[in-house]
């Protein structure tokens, strides 16, 4: 992937719950599901906002913004996977 995509991500539990996250990937919408499945569970939301995924949402929003300078604009409380490297 040349540039990175925003996605939205959005889980389910059997219960009704939901979550929704935005996600920034140069790694497609699989690498977006996983980061929010894997923070869920790992606890990250907080350890009373865990409970087991039922279904899994993405949505394409289409390419990440690009800041003034041709860096990838990030916006503001979007995960992203970047940082990993």
């Amino acid at each position: 992937m040349e540039w990175p995509h925003t996605y939205r991500v959005t889980i389910r539990g059997i219960k009704g719950e939901q979550r929704v996250e935005t996600v920034l990937s140069w790694l497609g919408e699989y690498k977006a599901i996983a980061m929010v499945v894997e923070a869920h569970a790992g606890g990250w939301f907080g350890p009373k906002k865990t409970w087991p995924v039922y279904s899994v949402d993405v949505e394409d929003l289409g390419l990440a913004p690009k800041n003034k300078d041709g860096t990838v604009g990030i916006p503001k409380g979007c995960w992203e996977d970047r940082d990993e490297f």
